[in-house]
């Protein structure tokens, strides 16, 4: 959709007996808030910004609203989109304008302004059902841009009820942050499904106290790399995963590109307009690299963050999904197969004999992990090729690619015990010789497997096989017969 000129053009009501005037509607309010997302309104002069503020105080209810239709049968969401959100996007324009063109706002256009602001405050900045919560984060965001706070602090009087809303929000935001942060746990949404927001949190605060970029590194910006230093006056979040792209390896830095199914490890950090253009000049952006919107996952949430992407040739260049690891780090190593057997993966880890009857060399390092877990991540679970330690039956493999929840079993242990477990279970391409990215696990490490880099050919496994997974599901996860049955069933026919 284009946004561009969304400030520029003529702003106007339409009628639901217009032929199309309720869609139209849609999509003027729609590139309106987008324009307001990207800040366009400080592309106007102040000629233009009149103008416009005139021509929305034509539309404006008593309420204090700018609807681009009247319907008084018009369900709540549709409210929200039509009426709330052409006026949240002209408030920030108007907070914006406020404190850069303060001589524009004659009395007519101030009483408009403050009637804005109290209508702004009809639903707590909320949107509407299960996007209630989401949208007042991301409507906050978009009037933070506008500097909101430096507004609302410097004139809380102009309108005391959007001041108050606004400041007893983020309040509360950094309040559920810290306890967050205290317990060790993730602020949590309740809507179809539990869903953590801490990241959003963060997120939103960030951007009230100036930093309203999220900005994704991956190379020599990440902390221990030589341009760290950029980012000394950033805000550091966490780790995250970025999916459906690869890091290609350039020699003194790296690139990210998209790829489907593959996914690059990660640092997110909050940072001020001024530090991005900074940003900007380092990374090339515009030639070497392009600044591009991307969505960052972490076990605290995720977010909508801006990436660099690589924008030359990459042919020949070795791909990774993080860039130069430290060995002696800690990673999720999550296991799908025959080592969902503690008793199994011990073997790996320390040496000995397994239950199949062969003996495994076990890890240079064999101090054994510090915890595991179970957990589920999306995707297809089959079984494929064929293997003389399991009587040439199938063995479990994971494709990324599928869309049916695998279980997992984390064990916390080290990259270097990863990469001797990776040559154990056969670490060629037709094997097991790939470590994907799966996402960040508890503590904010990241989460690694081993799969194949092609899919293999299907083949049943033995009933050796098939039983030690059959047993680490109901006696070491603790699923029901019944459950295991139905889940390895649906392995078998995949």
């Amino acid at each position: 959709m284009n946004f561009d000129n969304a400030y520029k053009k003529p702003l106007c009501r339409f009628s639901v007996e217009q032929e199309n005037g309720v869609q139209q509607a849609f999509d003027c309010a729609e590139a309106l808030y987008l324009a307001a997302e990207q800040e366009r309104y400080r592309t106007l002069s102040r000629t233009e910004m009149a103008a416009f503020l005139d021509a929305a105080a034509v539309l404006q209810t008593e309420e204090g609203l700018i609807p681009l239709v009247i319907d008084k049968n018009m369900p709540s969401d549709c409210r929200v989109d039509l009426y709330y959100h052409p006026s949240y996007a002209a408030a920030a324009a108007a907070i914006y304008a406020w404190q850069t063109m303060r001589e524009i706002f004659d009395e007519a256009r101030t009483a408009f302004f403050k009637n804005l602001l109290h209508g702004c405050t009809g639903r707590g900045l909320r949107d509407h059902g299960l996007d209630a919560d989401s949208g007042q984060r991301r409507n906050l965001i978009l009037l933070a841009k506008a500097d909101v706070k430096a507004f609302v602090e410097e004139n809380g009087n102009l309108c005391a009820e959007f001041t108050a809303l606004v400041q007893d929000t983020i309040q509360m935001f950094e309040r559920d942050i810290a306890r967050a942060k205290q317990n060790h746990t993730s602020m949590v949404e309740m809507g179809m499904w539990p869903v953590p927001i801490t990241a959003e949190l963060e997120q939103v605060v960030a951007a009230y106290h100036g930093k309203t970029h999220t900005l994704f590194v991956y190379g020599t910006l990440m902390q221990g790399q030589p341009a760290h230093d950029l980012l000394k006056d950033a805000a550091y979040s966490r780790r995250y995963t970025l999916y459906d792209h690869t890091m290609v390896d350039l020699g003194a830095y790296p690139g990210i590109v998209q790829k489907k199914n593959e996914a690059v490890l990660g640092e997110v950090y909050f940072v001020s307009p001024e530090m991005m253009a900074e940003m900007d000049r380092y990374e090339d952006e515009g030639n070497l690299y392009l600044r591009r919107e991307v969505w960052v996952k972490s076990e605290q949430g995720s977010l909508r963050a801006e990436a660099y992407l690589y924008n030359k040739g990459t042919q020949g260049c070795l791909e990774s999904s993080c860039w130069q690891p430290k060995h002696e780090e800690e990673v999720w190593y999550a296991c799908y197969g025959s080592n969902l057997s503690e008793e199994r993966f011990r073997c790996y880890v320390q040496g000995g004999v397994a239950p199949n009857g062969k003996r495994y060399y076990g890890c240079n390092d064999t101090t054994l992990w510090k915890e595991s877990y179970w957990t589920d991540y999306r995707g297809r679970l089959y079984f494929g090729n064929e293997s003389p330690s399991w009587d040439y039956g199938g063995v479990a493999f994971y494709d990324p690619a599928g869309y049916e929840p695998v279980l997992f079993r984390l064990y916390r242990i080290t990259r270097n015990q990863l990469h001797d477990i990776m040559r154990q279970e056969g670490a060629s391409a037709n094997w097991y010789g790939h470590q994907f990215l799966l996402g960040m696990g508890k503590d904010n490490l990241p989460v690694y497997t081993l799969i194949s880099s092609t899919t293999r050919p299907q083949k049943a496994p033995s009933p050796n096989y098939l039983e030690v997974i059959r047993t680490a599901l109901e006696k070491e996860a603790g699923l029901k017969p019944k459950e295991v049955k139905r889940y390895l069933d649906k392995a078998l026919n995949a």
